[in-house]
């Protein structure tokens, strides 16, 4: 018979108690790894990299956004697109209108 006050066994309240601290567990341990000067450099050099390429497909020009080239809405990435709707993209000069398909729902 459970006292007033104790918990069941396997009840919500230890379900949260275990997250809570398998949570705090992973989190030490991104810390660590984040905190170790090999992994952090590793960490740079991949994201530099990725911007470099960023920079390189954009440079490029004439290669259209994934959105518009798998012909799904640009918003939601989802739906197929009913309709094209134009958006103003910034450029050096000013503003550029440019349209993007929408699906008209998201």
């Amino acid at each position: 018979m459970l006292q007033k006050g104790e918990a069941q066994a396997g009840s919500s309240s230890d379900v949260a108690m275990e997250r809570e601290g398998q949570w705090a567990t992973r989190g030490a341990y991104q810390r660590r790894w984040r905190a170790n000067p090999e992994n952090r450099a590793g960490e740079r050099k991949k994201l530099s990299r990725a911007r470099g390429m960023k920079r390189f497909r954009e440079s490029l020009g004439d290669v259209l956004p994934a959105a518009q080239r798998v012909g799904r809405c640009a918003f939601c990435r989802h739906r197929t697109p009913k309709f094209r709707v134009q958006r103003l993209k910034p450029t050096e000069t000013g503003f550029e209108a440019m349209e993007l398909p929408y699906c008209g729902e998201c």
